[in-house]
């Protein structure tokens, strides 16, 4: 399994997703694109099926770029997730899991999520931009910032919610 922490890999992968650069590196089909997972398409959680249906592949664990806040929204459990960008100087890092997907396949996994969360891009804290599960930020007031956990998954055990 491919870990994106390693300076190796972190070089390699810079450019991936949105130039029209090849992929070489072994293992990683080249007409594949990436997804992070930050919420309920965790390995394990109710939505992780999304994504296998559409033939996507657990690369690793990631980072997103210290842009980001996580939101918990609901007013109570089953929360939903949310990542919003926020710039740099309000934002944290945030856990996720990168996947490997088939480029054809971002459309149909586009249209399996419903507004306030959309497919968009979001940077990693090595520089790379993949896609990922964004929220709109108007749903940030009314939503719980859960950003110290640190990621989805460590909300839910600490909040005994898995």
């Amino acid at each position: 399994m491919l870990f994106l922490h390693s300076t190796a890999h972190q070089e390699h992968f810079k450019e991936l997703c949105w130039s029209d650069e090849r992929m070489t590196i072994a293992g990683i089909h080249p007409d594949s694109v990436f997804i992070l997972a930050i919420g309920n398409h965790l390995t394990g959680l109710p939505r992780n099926s999304e994504l296998r249906d559409q033939g996507a592949r657990l690369v690793g664990t990631a980072r997103t770029d210290r842009c980001y806040r996580l939101l918990a929204r609901g007013e109570r459990a089953p929360f939903k997730p949310g990542l919003v960008e926020v710039g740099m100087e309000a934002g944290a890092a945030i856990d996720g899991e990168l996947y490997e997907l088939p480029s054809g396949a971002v459309d149909r996994l586009a249209s399996l999520v419903q507004s306030p969360i959309r497919i968009g891009r979001v940077r990693l804290e090595s520089g790379m931009e993949v896609y990922g599960y964004l929220c709109d930020p108007v749903e940030a007031p009314a939503a719980r910032d859960i950003s110290p956990y640190g990621g989805w998954r460590a909300f839910l055990a600490v909040n005994n919610l898995e």
